[in-house]
C-alpha cells in the first residue's frame, strides 16, 4: 500500500509565518504538521510514502531525507510549477502503481485509515473520499451524497445560498491507478473542481466515507491555533514530543522553570527552554525548544515558536511569534498577533490586536503599531548614548553582532592601529571581549588586551600608553542582563559623534576592509597600570597630613573590582573605613553614617564615575552639589582658571566659578567638546596636563580621596563644605517622541520660545530671570529629556510641565 502527501501549498493565509517555512513544516505542539500524518500512514501500516513538493521543497527534503530515521520510506516529487491537487498527484504516477491514499499535508487528523481503505474496496469504488461534518462548511468543499454514500455532486467553498450538505472534502482520498486516465498530465488540474467532476459525468464510482474522527486543516492563522491548542485535548490521542510532566503540562528535556515563575495548564514547554522568575505562562501557551521567558513575563493563549526572547514583564496575549524573534522588555502583544521570524520588537513597544509583522524587521523602542509591517527596516540599528552601546547579553549583543560592530570601528582607524580591548569582571563581558577582538584582528588591528578593571583606570592607562584607541565593556549598572560597549580615544575620553556617525554607517554598510592573512597581528597583553594609577590618586595629595587624620568614611560598592583598589589605596593612606555591603539601600547607609559616627558616607555606582554623597548628619547631598565640589577640586587641586559646564549643568556652578574668579564656559554634553574647551582655555598648561585632570575629575574614587583631603587640610567638615554652595531644585524627565517628531517639536519649541532669552549649544535651553529649562532628543531612543532648574520646588515642576504640555501638543500637529 502507497500513499501520496500533497506538501506542496505556499499557506499564503498564514503568512507572514509561511514567508520562509512550507505550510507542511509549520508546528503543532513542536512537531511539523506534515510529521503527524507521516506517523498516522505508519500507524495504518503504510511505509511507502511519495510528498508532492513544490513552495521551498528543500526544507521539507532535509528534515525528513528518506524517511528512514522516521520508519518509512520517502520519495519527492517536486513540481516546477504549480500543478494544482490532481496536477500534482499526477506527477507522481509511475509510483503510483497500485490502489493508493492521497492526503494533504498540512492538516492535523486521526482518521482511521484502515477502515477508509475497507469502505474503498467494499465499494469497489474509484474514489473515495473521507468526509467530515462540519458546523459551518463556508470555507471548504462539500459533497451531495445518495443513502448509500455515492457522491452525486460537489460544491467547492459553497455560499449561504448553496449549503445542501455539510459533509466537508477533507482532502483525504483513496484511488485506484486507472484515474490518471481521466486528465491529462503536466498540465493544473484540481480535484474537486476538474477531475472529481468529470468522473461523475462519465459514471465513475466516487463514494464518500464519513469520519468521525478529529480533522482540522491549518488553512489560516485561526486554524492553526486551534490545531495547537487541540493537542492538549487527550481524546485525540495525538503522540506530542514532549513528556507530561504532571496533570495537563507538558515539558521537554532540560527545561528550566524558576519556583518563582507559575505555570497555569495546558502547557507545553519545549527543549531547553527557560521559564524565569516572577514569569506567568498560561493557560493555553505553547513554547518550543530553546525560549527564554525572562521576569515578569506573561504569556497567555499564545504560541512561541523556537529560539526566542521574551523581555522582562512583557505580554504576549494570544499571539503567534515566529522563529528567532526577540520582544524586548515591556512589549504587549494583543490578539490575533503575529510576528514573522527573525524580527526584532524595541522595549515597550505595543503591538495591536491583528498586526501582522512580516519577517526579519525591526521595530523600534516605545513602537505603538496598528497596521501590518510589510516592508520597512530590516537590519538592526545601533545607536550611541550616554554609555556608549547598550544591548541585551545574546539577544542583541550576541557574538556575531559584536564582531560586525568590532569592524565597524576598525573600519575607522587607521591601518595598523593599536587597540586596547578590556571589561569588567562579568562573565558575558569578558565572553563579548572576545568576540570584539576577532572582529578587530580581522580587520589587521594590533590589539591589546588588558586585565578587568574599572573604567577610570582604564581611561588612564589608555592615556598613558597612548593607544590609538580603545574599547570597554561592562555590565549595565542598571539592567544587569543588558551591557554596554564604551569606545574610548586615544586620551582615554568617549569618542567625538562624528565618529559615532561613521561607526553606525560603517556598520550599516558593511562597508569593512578585510585584511590579507599575513597582515593579521596577534593579541599582546597589556602592561598593568596599576601602581601608576594608585600614584595619580595620590599625587597632590597632603600625604602627611592625609596620614595623620582621624577621618572616617563608609563607602556603598556596586562594582567588586573597586573594593580592592580602595583597600589598596585607604589602607595605604590610613584612612579609616568600612565598606557597607547593601548597596541598593541608601536609607540604611544614611543611618550608618550616623550610628557610627562616620565623616560622611560614599555611594559609588558600577561605572566608578558617578558618587553619592551623605555628609556627617545623614543627610544627601544633591548631584548638583557633588558637581561643584568637582568643579572646587579642578580650581583648588588641579590649578584650573576655567570651569567648563555642559550645557544641562546648574546654576551653582556657574556661581562657584565666579566666586572663585575664574572663567565659566558652556558647553554640549560630549566629554570631547569639554575637553575641548578646557584646551581653548586653559593656555598655561600642557595638554597631557589638562587631560589627566579632566580624567581624574571624572573618577569617583578620585574625587573621594581629594574630598577627604580638602577636609583634612581646611578642617571642615563636609556639611561645611557644601553650605556655601548655593542651593536650586534640578529635575530632569524622559517624555515618549518618535524619531519622525523629533524634528519638528524642536523646530515648534524654538518658534514657540523665540522672544525669550534662549540658547542653542545643544538642543534648546530658555533661560529665565532665575530658572531655565532646556530640551535634548536622546540620541539613542525615541524620547526627549527635559531639565529644569530654579530656587524652588514648584517653579522647577512647573517649567518640567510646561515643556512637557508644548512638546505633546507640537507632536499632534
Amino acid at each position: 500500500m502507497k500513499a501520496i502527501v500533497m506538501a506542496g501549498g505556499q499557506g499564503k493565509r498564514l503568512r507572514p509565518l509561511t514567508c520562509n517555512l512550507p505550510k507542511p513544516m509549520m508546528p503543532i505542539g513542536e512537531k511539523p504538521v506534515l510529521l503527524y500524518i507521516i506517523e498516522l500512514l505508519k500507524k495504518h501500516g503504510i511505509k511507502e510514502i511519495g510528498i508532492t513538493l513544490q513552495y521551498l521543497s528543500d526544507e521539507i527534503m532535509n528534515y525528513f531525507e528518506d524517511g528512514k530515521k522516521f520508519g518509512v520510506s520517502i520519495n519527492y516529487f517536486i513540481e516546477e510549477s504549480p500543478l494544482g491537487t490532481a496536477g500534482s498527484v499526477r506527477n507522481a504516477e509511475e509510483f503510483l502503481d497500485e490502489t493508493f491514499i492521497v492526503i494533504s499535508g498540512d492538516a492535523l487528523t486521526n482518521i482511521d485509515l484502515t477502515k477508509l481503505l475497507e469502505s474503498h474496496k467494499s465499494k469497489n469504488a474509484m474514489v473515495t473520499i473521507a468526509l467530515k461534518k462540519v458546523d459551518i462548511p463556508l470555507e471548504y468543499g462539500v459533497a451531495i451524497t445518495d443513502e448509500e454514500g455515492r457522491i452525486s455532486n460537489f460544491i467547492e467553498k459553497p455560499g449561504w445560498g448553496e449549503i445542501f450538505s455539510d459533509k466537508a472534502n477533507t482532502g483525504i482520498y483513496v484511488m485506484e491507478p486507472k484515474i490518471f486516465s481521466f486528465y491529462n498530465k503536466e498540465k493544473e488540474a484540481d480535484f474537486s473542481e476538474d477531475v472529481f467532476p468529470n468522473l461523475l459525468k462519465s459514471g465513475q464510482k466516487i463514494y464518500g466515507y464519513i469520519e468521525d474522527g478529529y480533522w482540522r486543516d491549518i488553512g489560516n492563522i485561526e486554524q492553526f491555533v486551534k490545531c495547537n491548542f487541540d493537542i492538549f485535548n487527550k481524546t485525540y490521542k495525538f503522540q506530542i514530543k514532549a513528556a507530561e510532566a504532571r496533570n495537563d503540562v507538558w515539558l521537554g528535556k532540560d527545561v528550566t522553570i524558576s519556583p518563582g515563575a507559575k505555570i497555569i495548564p495546558p502547557v507545553y514547554i519545549g527543549d531547553n527552554s527557560e521559564i524565569r522568575f516572577g514569569a506567568e505562562v498560561g493557560p493555553f501557551a505553547i513554547i518550543s525548544r530553546n525560549n527564554i521567558i525572562s521576569e515578569g513575563a506573561n504569556i497567555k493563549r499564545s504560541i512561541i515558536f523556537e529560539n526566542c526572547y521574551i523581555g522582562n514583564n512583557s505580554e504576549v496575549r494570544g499571539s503567534v511569534i515566529g522563529n528567532n524573534v526577540q520582544l524586548g522588555r515591556g512589549v504587549w502583544t494583543f490578539e490575533e498577533c503575529v510576528i514573522g521570524a527573525g524580527s526584532m520588537i524595541g522595549e515597550r513597544s505595543v503591538i495591536k490586536a491583528g498586526v501582522k509583522i512580516w519577517t526579519d524587521k525591526v521595530i523600534g523602542s516605545k513602537s505603538i503599531v496598528k497596521t501590518n509591517v510589510v516592508w520597512g527596516e530590516n537590519r538592526r540599528k545601533i545607536f550611541f548614548g550616554k554609555n556608549g552601546i547598550s544591548g541585551e547579553i545574546n539577544v542583541e549583543f550576541t557574538p556575531e553582532f559584536v564582531c560586525k560592530l568590532a569592524s565597524a570601528f576598525a573600519a575607522n582607524l587607521k591601518q595598523n592601529s593599536k587597540v586596547i580591548v578590556c571589561s569588567d569582571s562579568n562573565a558575558s563581558s569578558i565572553m563579548l571581549k572576545y568576540s570584539f577582538i576577532s572582529g578587530l584582528l580581522s580587520m589587521g588591528i594590533e590589539v591589546f588586551s588588558a586585565k578587568e578593571m574599572i573604567i577610570p583606570m582604564f581611561r588612564f592607562s589608555t592615556a598613558c600608553f597612548k593607544a590609538d584607541a580603545a574599547v570597554y565593556i561592562c555590565s549595565s549598572e542598571y539592567d544587569k542582563e543588558k551591557v554596554n560597549i564604551i569606545f574610548i580615544d586615544k586620551d582615554g575620553i568617549m569618542i567625538s559623534k562624528s565618529m559615532e556617525k561613521k561607526i553606525i554607517n560603517s556598520f550599516i554598510r558593511e562597508d569593512f576592509r578585510r585584511t590579507k592573512p599575513n597582515n593579521f597581528k596577534g593579541v599582546k597583553e597589556l602592561e598593568d597600570f596599576r601602581c601608576y594609577y594608585y600614584a595619580h590618586i595620590k599625587k597632590n595629595l597632603g600625604l602627611k597630613e592625609v596620614k595623620n587624620s582621624d577621618i572616617k568614611v563608609i563607602i556603598s560598592l556596586s562594582n567588586k573590582l573597586l573594593k580592592g583598589i580602595v583597600q589598596d589605596i585607604f589602607s595605604d593612606l590610613k584612612i579609616k573605613y568600612y565598606i557597607y555591603e547593601d548597596f541598593d539601600n541608601l536609607d540604611k547607609l544614611k543611618k550608618e553614617v550616623v550610628s557610627r559616627k562616620m565623616d560622611f558616607g560614599v555611594h559609588i555606582g558600577y561605572n566608578c564615575e558617578e558618587a553619592i554623597l551623605i555628609d556627617e548628619n545623614g543627610s544627601i547631598l544633591t548631584s548638583q552639589m557633588y558637581e561643584s565640589i568637582k568643579a572646587r577640586i579642578l580650581i583648588s587641586v588641579y590649578k584650573f582658571k576655567t570651569i567648563v559646564g555642559p550645557v544641562n549643568s546648574s546654576i551653582a556652578l556657574e556661581e562657584i566659578a565666579k566666586g572663585y574668579k575664574c572663567k565659566y564656559v558652556k558647553s554640549k554634553l560630549s566629554e570631547r567638546c569639554i575637553f575641548n574647551e578646557y584646551i581653548i582655555n586653559e593656555r598655561d598648561k600642557n595638554i597631557r596636563e589638562i587631560l589627566f585632570s579632566y580624567i581624574s575629575s571624572m573618577d569617583a574614587l578620585n574625587i573621594v580621596v581629594n574630598i577627604i583631603n580638602i577636609m583634612v587640610r581646611c578642617r571642615i567638615k563636609i556639611s561645611e563644605l557644601v553650605e556655601k554652595i548655593p542651593s536650586y531644585i534640578f529635575r530632569e524627565k524622559e517624555i515618549a517622541c518618535s524619531w519622525d517628531n523629533k524634528g519638528k517639536v524642536m523646530r515648534s519649541l524654538i518658534e514657540e520660545n523665540i522672544s525669550k532669552s534662549i540658547e542653542l549649544i545643544e538642543g534648546i535651553k530658555v533661560n529665565y530671570e532665575d530658572s531655565w529649562g532646556l530640551v535634548i532628543p536622546d540620541s539613542g531612543k525615541p524620547t526627549c529629556k527635559i531639565y529644569a532648574e530654579s530656587n524652588n520646588e514648584e517653579k522647577t515642576n512647573k517649567i518640567i510641565n510646561k515643556f512637557e504640555s508644548e512638546i505633546e501638543l507640537f507632536m499632534k500637529k
